[in-house]
């Protein structure tokens, strides 16, 4: 069992991800360094965006002092909890030490959206979905089709909980209200950073909270992003920011100031 933060899985077609294992997901260009966040978020994938090496870019530009500011590109839609907050704490650690920001190119969904809240501002193309906040967890019952197929399987274990939710085992009452609870905790520590991020009372992020997706424009009319705008139009803002600021201490008025420039005309 797998407690994950995604959206739809259906979503996973709008990605290719042909060639994807070989390449990194941190690039480095003058004195901004951009961190790809493409396809599905798990610390043990293969393709996608895998959890280990994301925390070892966000460590690498924070420990290069050339680095002045970070953009996260997204294009997820969510994945597995397990690494996503240690990932957001250095997301977090990074955005208080470097100007951080994030742009969404086509979908910020679930975890991807809770890294991106971790980031000091979240800028999105017009046509992208944001949104998704909410935890889940499969528990599968297959213990009817074991029974039809004429099997019968004992569990044989050292304690009353070990084993439930295994092959050919019936999935109770008891053992859905145990996993609930499991995922409301990790759905509170999502919930907590979307807060933060994005200076909201909880109450209102939990009205957000539905597991629903909103484009762009509605994203920022609920507060769930900055600006809209163009991925070329917004790097060029970006990185003017820094060709006139010498210094690396861009405080998050400076990132305000930028917002106003970011919009989609």
């Amino acid at each position: 069992m797998s407690i994950t933060l995604a959206a739809n899985m259906s979503k996973l077609a709008l990605f290719d991800f042909e060639g994807l294992p070989d390449q990194s997901p941190l690039n480095k260009s003058g004195s901004i360094a951009t961190v790809q966040v493409n396809g599905l978020i798990s610390r043990g994938t293969f393709f996608g965006a895998n959890t280990n090496r994301l925390l070892e870019s966000v460590d690498e530009i924070r420990q290069d002092p050339t680095i002045k500011g970070a953009i996260f590109v997204l294009n997820s839609p969510g994945g597995d909890v397990r690494g996503l907050g240690d990932l957001c704490k250095q997301v977090s650690n990074l955005a208080a030490e470097k100007t951080t920001v994030s742009f969404v190119q086509d979908l910020c969904c679930s975890a991807a959206y809770r890294i991106a809240c971790c980031t000091s501002s979240i800028t999105a193309s017009p046509e992208s979905e944001i949104g998704s906040i909410g935890t889940f967890c499969l528990l599968e019952d297959d213990s009817e089709f074991f029974k039809k197929m004429g099997v019968k399987i004992h569990l044989i274990s050292s304690g009353e909980s070990k084993g439930t939710a295994s092959m050919g085992q019936k999935v109770t009452k008891e053992m859905i209200e145990v996993e609930q609870a499991k995922v409301d905790e990790i759905n509170q520590f999502f919930l907590d950073d979307v807060s933060l991020g994005r200076g909201m009372s909880l109450d209102d992020v939990k009205k957000l909270a539905t597991g629903e997706t909103f484009f762009a424009k509605e994203s920022q009319e609920k507060g769930l992003i900055d600006q809209v705008s163009f991925f070329p139009e917004f790097m060029t803002n970006f990185s003017n920011l820094f060709a006139k600021e010498k210094s690396s201490s861009i405080n998050r008025l400076k990132i305000l100031k930028l917002k106003s420039s970011l919009v989609c005309k």
